[in-house]
């Protein structure tokens, strides 16, 4: 940051007039620019902006600073006297209405004993006030992705705002609600007050600590309202998931048992949707993860298919562990989770695929009855791994007891590759009293 000491107009003038460099040396007191309160922004004739400095005495000698007027804004804060290396927020309020053209360098803040010993920023952090009037043109603005998915505790990732029209987005600012625990990281975004015409710029989004699913949305004073999902899911031992880099994605298949040779046959089923239910986190997450909710209290159950040899592997209430895969979690009065997982995710996972399908063991007719589904397995054939995350919700509006649902499956590949594949809709099959035989 380079800063101006502006000691003697006349002086000044008269050394750039002789071509010289101006030299203000060490400056006494410095001045950075707080994230989220730009000194770079536009404010409208009959609104406001708010812009704010952190001022940083960098001299031995103690200081007290007051700032030299500026019309149309008004300063608060830093009237302290400052020790060395101790620091005061400047906030400076900038009325639209008492404007009457835009701010272009500055603040100016001086001794107050010696009153020619002053300081501003320098030119990127100095103020660039543009004053617009209140009927301007309106943009159009986009937002994505439609839904972001987090990980509590973990890394932030951004959302992307599209400015799709030719006027400037005015006043660009991101709402969050005040109950959730996400937050902005304003250093690492690109999001100012403005965003130019058919340009992007990116607000990144970071997760508190706990599962949450919360709406954000962002606006300017010119623009249409954009909104965005965001999920934050949550992470319990034993944590192999947590820290993957995460992705949504799901490859649409016609029958969720193709190529399953012991499968009942099965009957036309009820649609799979996407969910934005948030799931308990109970279970353990391992390369493969199947983790199973429901709407109301009855026993339903969570069943898969493993393709291990000689003989394939069928997890769930009646053979909860076996082959390094177990179903950890068997909820039987609630309404879940129930959570079948590999256990021990350092050893492969057999290659092919992973059936899955829910149970009606016990449960009342009615009312209807909502399943929520989440699958995931890890993709291990790049560096570093991606755990690939899908939920689908669907709903009944009768339950018929001993009927399964088959769901689709996950395909693990020789190079430890992962894909989740999922139908449009579920097929359903008469099993036997305890759902041995559906695989």
């Amino acid at each position: 940051m380079k800063i101006m000491e502006i000691k003697h107009p006349l002086f000044a003038a008269s050394m750039l007039l002789f071509g010289s460099k101006l030299n203000a040396g060490i400056p006494l007191w410095t001045f950075a620019q707080v994230p989220g309160y730009p000194a770079n922004t536009t404010v409208e004739t009959t609104g406001s902006a708010t812009v704010q400095y952190t001022v940083t005495n960098q001299s031995r000698k103690s200081h007290t600073l007051r700032m030299q007027p500026i019309r149309g804004v008004f300063p608060s804060g830093c009237t302290e006297t400052l020790g060395y290396l101790q620091s005061c927020l400047l906030t400076l309020t900038i009325n639209g209405q008492a404007l009457q053209a835009d701010i272009i360098g500055g603040p100016v803040l001086c001794d107050l004993y010696a009153p020619l010993q002053c300081y501003q920023p320098g030119f990127n952090d100095s103020l660039r006030i543009h004053l617009v009037s209140a009927n301007t043109q309106p943009a159009l603005l986009t937002l994505n992705p439609p839904i972001l998915l987090l990980i509590a505790g973990d890394g932030a990732k951004n959302v992307q705002v599209f400015n799709n029209s030719n006027a400037t987005a005015e006043n660009l600012t991101i709402s969050i609600p005040a109950s959730s625990g996400l937050t902005v990281n304003y250093a690492a975004s690109t999001c100012t007050s403005t965003l130019a015409p058919y340009s992007s710029c990116t607000y990144n989004i970071q997760p508190g600590g706990l599962a949450e699913t919360t709406a954000i949305s962002v606006q300017g004073s010119n623009t249409n309202a954009v909104n965005s999902l965001v999920r934050v899911l949550a992470f319990t031992p034993p944590g192999y998931c947590a820290g993957l880099l995460l992705q949504s994605n799901a490859t649409q298949i016609t029958n969720p048992t193709d190529g399953c040779s012991t499968c009942l046959p099965t009957s036309p089923g009820y649609p799979l949707n996407n969910t934005m239910h948030v799931f308990s986190e109970v279970g353990g997450c391992g390369s493969v993860q199947f983790t199973l909710e429901w709407s109301r209290n009855g026993d339903i159950d969570a069943h898969a298919l493993f393709p291990t040899l000689p003989t394939p592997t069928h997890i769930y209430y009646a053979n909860k562990i076996q082959n390094n895969f177990e179903l950890d979690v068997d909820d039987i009065p609630g309404n879940g989770p129930e959570n079948i997982y590999q256990v021990n995710s350092n050893l492969p996972t057999p290659v092919g695929r992973s059936y899955f399908a829910v149970y009606n063991f016990n449960m009342s007719a009615m009312p209807g009855l909502t399943y929520y589904l989440r699958f995931r397995c890890i993709d291990k054939s790049v560096t570093p791994f991606i755990l690939n995350e899908v939920v689908r919700e669907f709903t009944v509006p009768s339950v018929v007891d001993n009927l399964a649902n088959y769901l689709g499956y996950a395909e693990f590949g020789a190079d430890g590759s992962c894909s989740i594949n999922l139908p449009p809709a579920t097929t359903t099959a008469i099993g036997n009293g305890t759902g041995s035989n559906i695989f």
